[in-house]
């Protein structure tokens, strides 16, 4: 029975992996390279930003949208 229990755990792992890595191709497949106006607009603000990240303190900063006046909540981690 162990042996058979073995082979069970290695065909339900390397299904599991299948869906994984289908899952992974199909994310990719969405990714969009950015158009050349957004890319030199990113890296217009890239110095900037860059500069503000270090002076961050808090692990989830507030960020305010200009446009909206809205704040939000980030994890530091996701800005970089």
């Amino acid at each position: 029975m162990g042996k058979k229990l073995t082979e069970l755990h290695i065909i339900v792992s390397f299904n599991i992996a299948l869906a994984l890595m289908d899952t992974a191709m199909e994310q990719l497949k969405n990714l969009k390279e950015p158009f050349e106006e957004e890319q030199k607009t990113a890296m217009e603000s890239y110095d900037a930003l860059t500069a503000a990240l270090k002076e961050l303190s808090s692990k989830n900063p507030e960020i305010e949208v200009e446009e909206t006046r809205e704040k939000i909540k980030i994890p530091l981690k996701a800005l970089y």
